[in-house]
């Protein structure tokens, strides 16, 4: 602990970053949001809960093996593609902590954790697991009557059954992990119209995922807990 101005009590670590508010949790760690005190930075802490380095510490065995792999402790700042277990299930890919919370601090602005800067795309947090994320999706893209199918990874495409005013509209969604708790979704045109696409992404799948959405690009995302 340490006392800032007017005897305002912060939490620091390793005397260098001002601790906030929790981001999420992993089977080994708390993600925080923090301030690099030396510029201002906004910065992600991981606080690890179980000293999983020591010696003869077994790390807890999922209980099924289609459970998403959770966020890999010791690559936490690596955006890394889907990649498959020894069991042949596919992992979400895995989202960078650190840039998430850094977006976060400024209107929540993801655009840059991801690959596609030349197309139009809209991105969502959610606070559900990638699986169950993943299942929204696919029953929202067939209650919306798109023809919806399931790519490479954690891919589902949603394509149009008419032609719009530029070509079929086509939309891929995208499942990321960040931790146990939080997961990323990004929906990028693939095919048609980018007004349709807006149009899509604003008014079309939002009300199906409104269960699951902790909060949309843009917007300012709701603490755990906390009355709206």
């Amino acid at each position: 602990m340490a006392r800032g101005r007017e005897g305002e009590v912060r939490t620091l670590v390793l005397g260098k970053y001002e601790l906030g508010r929790m981001l999420g949790q992993g089977s080994f760690a708390k993600v925080y949001y923090a301030r690099d005190l030396r510029d201002g930075q906004s910065v992600a802490i991981k606080i690890m809960l179980t000293p999983w380095f020591k010696r003869g510490f077994v790390p807890p065995v999922p209980s099924s093996p289609a459970t998403p792999r959770k966020w890999d402790d010791d690559n936490a700042a690596a955006l890394i593609d889907g990649s498959e277990d020894s069991s042949g299930n596919i992992s979400p890919r895995t989202c960078n902590a650190f840039q998430l919370i850094s977006s976060m601090s400024s209107g929540f602005d993801l655009s840059g954790l991801f690959e596609s800067e030349q197309k139009a795309a809209t991105v969502f947090t959610s606070r559900a697991p990638a699986a169950t994320v993943f299942h929204k999706l696919e029953s929202v893209g067939k209650a919306l009557r798109y023809n919806t199918t399931r790519g490479k990874g954690w891919r589902i495409r949603m394509e149009a059954k008419a032609d719009g005013a530029n070509g079929r509209l086509a939309v891929t969604a995208e499942v990321f992990e960040v931790a146990a708790d939080v997961t990323v979704v990004e929906f990028a045109l693939d095919g048609g119209d980018a007004l349709d696409f807006n149009k899509f992404c604003a008014e079309d799948v939002r009300p199906g995922l409104a269960d699951i959405v902790w909060a949309w690009q843009g917007d300012v995302p709701a603490l755990p807990g906390a009355v709206v």
